[in-house]
């Protein structure tokens, strides 16, 4: 099941300040990229986020479950000229893999080591 723009608005709101960019990327995936934050606050953040997804009850015709739920990756980097945003997106997709495999948390955060 792939989100629509209309089902994917709770993510999207989830995100309010003017800097923060949420947007399509490959396959059923959404990217935001937030400017600053506390990385301490990030699980609970996107633990939020899959919850309205899952809040909003979309049916799923071929899942085990009944309802449409997400899987939520982050990473965070500071900004260096000799590191590309390839990086960042590599850490992402290895910490999506893990939340995809976790049947109960969904939500995993990238290692620092697989952003360096």
């Amino acid at each position: 099941y792939t989100l629509s723009l209309h089902d994917a608005l709770p993510i999207c709101a989830s995100f309010k300040r003017g800097a923060d960019v949420v947007v399509r990327w490959e396959g059923g995936c959404f990217l935001a990229l937030v400017r600053s934050g506390d990385l301490a606050l990030v699980p609970a953040f996107a633990g939020s986020i899959a919850q309205k997804v899952l809040d909003q009850r979309i049916h799923h015709p071929r899942a085990t479950r009944r309802f449409v739920s997400v899987n939520v990756a982050a990473a965070s980097l500071n900004p260096v000229a000799e590191k590309s945003c390839d990086i960042l997106v590599q850490g992402v997709m290895r910490a999506l893999q893990r939340a995809k495999g976790d049947r109960e948390g969904r939500v995993a955060i990238a290692r620092p080591e697989e952003v360096s």
